[in-house]
């Protein structure tokens, strides 16, 4: 027996404003032993924090999953927008923008559990939450790539980007599996697999090709993000059965080679 429409949105929101507390919890954290030397009163802060998070989060999911409200690819789609944003976080400096995914986080996870998986939807809502639900997950693969390509800054003795690059193009193959499972769910395993497998191959390459521009690690997540985005996108349209109208999809292509290079040599910073 699923629970009503009323209490699934309630336990959404609370789910959603706790989400944003412990994120909060996390940016004031350091600042509160920012002035002393008790490095390990701040690790164990820190830890209590993420694991009462969690926990959190976990009890939650126990309730709304024995009662069949939420779907398997949900409960997925928190645990990823939990750990990437989080780790966005850790590599931003700029405060503003931490104040602006500690709110995104909470409305996300909000949705996530309250309304994502509620079927008494009408048509045009669902259409709606499904946009959003895979707008996540877009800046979910955004938050990854930045975290890899940052980590690849900060340690490039220590951690091979070998094994960088293969893990983002195994994220990002990831990502485009849920999102085109949440358009077609029907279509066939096998070829989700194989657009998959294909998109990993060619993101991997990509990531070789982005490490050699000397651009900050927020930017190149952004360009190779974009790429994979449009990507993804004409493998979701042949999944259709009308497959890629290429006349219909040349203004959209051309806009984005436009804008794309127009970013890249006026608007980001080169290093």
């Amino acid at each position: 027996m699923k629970p009503r429409p009323f209490i699934q949105k309630l336990i959404g929101i609370i789910a959603g404003v706790l989400s944003s507390i412990f994120f909060l919890a996390l940016e004031i954290l350091p600042r509160l032993f920012s002035e002393r030397e008790e490095s390990l009163q701040l690790r164990i802060g820190i830890g209590v924090a993420v694991l009462l998070w969690f926990g959190m989060l976990s009890l939650m999911y126990i309730f709304v999953r024995r009662v069949g409200a939420m779907s398997r690819d949900r409960v997925i789609q928190v645990w990823v927008t939990v750990v990437s944003f989080t780790a966005l976080r850790l590599v931003i400096e700029v405060p503003f923008l931490a104040l602006f995914l500690m709110v995104i986080l909470g409305f996300f996870v909000a949705l996530l559990f309250g309304w994502a998986d509620n079927e008494g939807q009408v048509m045009h809502v669902q259409k709606i939450i499904r946009r959003l639900v895979a707008g996540l997950w877009v800046f979910n693969a955004y938050a990854l790539v930045t975290v890899l390509f940052a980590l690849s800054s900060f340690f490039q003795q220590q951690v091979p980007f070998f094994l960088l690059s293969l893990l983002g193009a195994v994220v990002l193959g990831g990502v485009s599996w849920m999102i085109w499972l949440l358009y077609f769910p029907e279509k066939e395993q096998q070829d989700r697999l194989l657009s998959a497998g294909v998109l990993s191959l060619a993101m991997f390459q990509l990531f070789w090709i982005m490490k050699y521009l000397p651009l900050g690690y927020l930017v190149l997540g952004i360009m190779i993000t974009w790429v994979w985005y449009v990507l993804q996108l004409f493998f979701r349209f042949n999944f259709s059965s009308q497959g890629i109208l290429w006349k219909d999809q040349r203004v959209f292509l051309l806009m984005n080679v436009v804008l794309y290079m127009f970013m890249l040599v006026f608007l980001v910073r080169w290093i």
